[in-house]
């Protein structure tokens, strides 16, 4: 179910837990410090939605890892940071892709813990991740380091990658 409170919604539920938000011209829409890096220049841009409550892109996460992984990257660590789920909902065809992208994992010849794994790598980060937040990942999920590093190794560097699609 999604936010209900319209344009108010970035204000009130959004920017309250942005890192140095700065307004817009237009008074719709905010730049801030990304919550999923770190970022020296604003690189995160949230507005007011036409079709959804709040529209958002880390311009540095979506240049590196293109749009649909920077979008669920970006909507997770704003989750993290405070920002209520219900205000940041997905199109509908993103949430089909990742049930697809889901089904897929579910049906790979890979081990339970490497599924757990990467299930979770592609629902928190759209990416496998690397140093720090390898581990964090790992100890959400419950996976230990060193299964959670060969995941990233083995067989591919993409939560997707499995023996079966590559």
């Amino acid at each position: 179910m999604g936010c209900d409170a319209g344009d108010a919604c970035v204000h009130d539920h959004v920017r309250p837990w942005l890192r140095e938000p700065k307004i817009a011209d237009n008074g719709r829409s905010y730049t801030a410090l990304a919550p999923c890096h770190a970022d020296a220049t604003r690189s995160l841009t949230v507005s007011a939605g036409d079709h959804q409550p709040v529209v958002w892109c880390c311009h540095a996460c979506q240049e590196r890892l293109g749009k649909d992984a920077a979008q669920i990257r970006t909507r997770h660590a704003l989750i993290r940071s405070g920002v209520p789920a219900r205000c940041l909902s997905l199109p509908r065809e993103q949430v089909d892709s990742i049930v697809d992208d889901f089904r897929a994992l579910l049906h790979a010849d890979i081990s339970q813990v490497e599924k757990v794994y990467r299930l979770s790598a592609l629902i928190e980060c759209g990416e496998m991740p690397k140093g720090g937040e390898l581990d964090r990942l790992a100890e959400w999920c419950g996976v230990s380091r060193r299964a959670a590093y060969s995941a990233t190794r083995e067989p591919g560097s993409s939560p997707l990658a499995t023996p079966d699609n590559l």
